[in-house]
Formats: structure tokens, sequence, C-alpha cells
């Protein structure tokens, strides 16, 4: 898998800084007993697989996680995550184009946390106090569109000349990725199957608590429709996927108006 590759002359100085803060500070307020919750930046990154016990190189999947975006974009110059929201149901028809388009972010954390903050606007979710204004466990909409997010990045073809997208409508919100189902989409909506594209990036999601195991992340996604009495769809070829979850209509018009 080549997420799970290291990159030659990559060390933990590519990684953010405020990228692998937050991620720990989250690391120990949900996950408090994490085993190496207490370890330095360098024996923690080695310990969870984030760069090579031997070498010190990051994997690209970690690279994409928590890097620089100059180090990510000397190893992969395509990578971008595009957030778009558009107040009409097509393209074509809107106007304006769009009412926000997300600035581009330094790695996949980045683009998770700017992301599900816009996606609170879409969603009945239950008042916290948590510093992420999230919780990670609970039965919200916004739960539902969490692990539909999450999915989406780590199931991405990093690799691939197409970037991901995210189009919110004022009837839906999809969700686009370049690369395919790895397992056939009837599978995917009948069995429990875990296997992502990306491991890595999916496992540092585990560690945060943030993502379902052993193949459940779906039937997370699917409760949006005993929430909200709406669809989600599931579309997937050889290039690409697209998962889509239909408004309910007393959230149909989040911020557009």
């Amino acid at each position: 898998i080549k997420s799970e590759e290291f990159v030659s002359g990559t060390s933990i100085a590519d990684l953010n800084v405020v990228s692998m803060e937050t991620y720990r500070n989250h690391l120990k307020f949900y996950n408090s007993g994490f085993p190496y919750n207490n370890l330095g930046d360098e024996a923690f990154c080695k310990k969870i697989g984030i760069c090579s016990n031997t070498t010190g190189d990051l994997s690209y999947g970690s690279l994409l996680m928590f890097g620089k975006q100059d180090s990510i974009r000397a190893a992969m110059p395509n990578f971008w995550v595009d957030y778009i929201e558009i107040p009409g149901i097509s393209v074509a028809t809107a106007k304006p184009r769009y009412t926000f388009r997300m600035q581009e972010q330094e790695n996949i954390w980045e683009y998770y946390n700017v992301i599900i903050q816009r996606l609170r606007l879409y969603a009945d979710n239950p008042y916290t106090t948590t510093p992420m204004g999230i919780s990670p466990d609970d039965d919200s909409q916004l739960y539902a569109l969490r692990e539909g997010l999450i999915n989406f990045l780590a199931h991405s073809d990093w690799f691939s000349p197409m970037h991901p997208t995210i189009r919110v409508f004022r009837d839906r919100i999809e969700f686009q990725n370049p690369g395919g189902f790895i397992v056939p989409v009837n599978r995917v909506l009948q069995e429990a199957i875990s296997l992502p594209r990306n491991p890595i990036i999916i496992k540092l999601f585990r560690f945060a608590k943030l993502s379902e195991n052993a193949g459940y992340g779906i039937d997370k996604m699917k409760s949006w429709t005993t929430l909200t009495g709406k669809n989600v769809g599931f579309r997937s070829d050889v290039t690409h996927a697209t998962v889509t979850y239909f408004k309910k209509n007393d959230i149909i018009d989040g911020i557009n108006d």
C-alpha cells in the first residue's frame, strides 16, 4: 500500500508543530488511557508508526495527516481538498456560484477540523463543552456526517491527479473522492468489511476515537436515514466514489439564505 511506504529524506521536522500539538491534546482529552500520551514527540511518532523506527522517515500517510504543506507538496504535488457551499441544486444553476469556499489547509488533520465545523451548520447536534465542539461518541446527525468525512479522507487516493471534493448543495451534501471503493458497493452496504485504502490515516483517526472500528463506519453513515428520514447514496466506479447525504427539510437552507 503506497500510503504505508516511507518517504526518503523526511523526518519529524516535516510535521506541522501545531497539528501535532492539537492532535496530541485531543488524544489526552478523549483517549486518556492511550499508552503513549506521555512520550516526547519523536518517541510518540515511532511508537504509533508515524515515522520509521530505523530511519526516522515519515510514511506518506502520516505526512499527509500531519505534515507541513510544503513537505506534502514536495512528495505529492496534487495534494488539496476542496470544500464548497453552493446556493442551489447544481453548479450550473447556482447564483452566485458559491457562498463559501474553504481556503487550503496544511494537512488532512487541519482539513478535518475546518470541515467538521462547517458541517455543524447542516446537522442537528447536541450541545457540548468539549474543546472540539463535538463529542467523539454520540448518536447525532453530525456524528453520521463525521463518519462520512473521515471515510472520505481515509479512503481517498491521494496519488490520483483528481482531488477530493465536498460540495454542499441546498438539498444534499456530496463527498466525492478519487479512487473507487476497494470492495464492491453492494458488499460494503451489506457486510462489516474493514479494508481502508490508507490504513495509517484511519488508524490515527481511530486512536483519537473519531472513527468506527471493524467496518461499522458505513452503518454509522447510514444512521443519517434514521435520524433525518433522508437517504444516503453510495456510488463508485474505477476513478472515484461519491457518498451523498440528502438533507432534511428543516436544515436544507443551512447558511445559504
